[in-house]
């Protein structure tokens, strides 16, 4: 009881720095079953009941295809109380696949340390963000590359009634989008601010909808493409702001279109506080 009761309590250790990870750097991560998915990743949990020179694992019935990363934990601690008393093994599934190559089936349990050396938790914790942050993306889906340039030309039509949901082909100029300077310019902004907020009422996607609003901000085009066409556009040009500012500014800009975007900014600021 005592032996298992242990496995539980490093399982739990690792789980809940898992999960202080995923807050403080801003990544979605969502529970199913025993795993835990960050960033579109598959992460599974292993406890041994013995420390280094005696932990035993199992992974006969372990599915290659379940996990993308499985973290094999340990310690020389009966009932260890923090993350820096495990050591650890963090295997990608192509090196989980080569050890069930090496394992064959006859046996129900191996020595890790017979095939994988164990690290500490800094070690580990260096060696797991980089694995799990690697080619992350910041969102940027069509409807963000689209809806100024809509608003811009749709400004100046109305009508008190329409018909709806009639299918048509309709052949349109679109003014292209670059989705690169987007997420760099959301990259730059993490960078400096730690999370992505708006910068007129610093509403926080993340904060609100946890990972369902995890990296996500919109991108606002400070000198509007539909007035001045193909141009170059730099990190410096776009303003982040959540959807309800963004469409706040894009009326403003028709209420006053001589301003700047650093005017209509304090405008709204100040009916923001009001």
């Amino acid at each position: 009881m005592t032996q298992q009761k242990n496995v539980q309590l490093i399982k739990k250790l690792v789980k809940e720095w898992l999960e202080v990870f995923a807050i403080t750097n801003n990544i979605p991560l969502l529970k199913e079953g025993d795993r835990l998915i960050l960033n579109e990743k598959k992460i599974g949990i292993r406890g041994s009941k013995g420390g280094v020179s005696t932990n035993r694992f199992g992974i006969r019935e372990t599915k290659e295809s379940d996990y993308d990363y499985l973290i094999f934990s340990v310690s020389e601690l009966e009932f260890p109380q923090t993350i820096n008393e495990l050591q650890f093994v963090l295997l990608e599934r192509s090196k989980l696949v080569d050890l069930k190559k090496i394992l064959g089936t006859s046996d129900k349990s191996f020595k890790m340390d017979n095939h994988y050396k164990f690290i500490n938790f800094e070690e580990f914790k260096s060696d797991f963000q980089n694995n799990i942050q690697e080619n992350m993306e910041y969102f940027v889906d069509e409807v963000e590359q689209l809806n100024s340039f809509i608003e811009e030309q749709m400004a100046t039509y109305a009508s008190e009634s329409y018909d709806e949901g009639t299918k048509k082909m309709m052949n349109h100029y679109m003014l292209e989008r670059n989705s690169t300077v987007v997420r760099k310019a959301k990259e730059k902004f993490e960078e400096i601010n730690g999370r992505l907020f708006c910068e007129i009422c610093h509403f926080d996607y993340f904060r609100v909808y946890g990972s369902l609003g995890s990296r996500y901000i919109e991108a606002h085009h400070k000198n509007p493409l539909g007035l001045n066409g193909q141009t170059t556009t730099k990190i410096e040009d776009l303003a982040l702001l959540c959807a309800n500012c963004h469409r706040m500014i894009h009326r403003i800009m028709k209420i006053q279109p001589d301003g700047t975007y650093e005017t209509w900014k304090v405008v709204l600021q100040k009916e923001i506080n009001n």
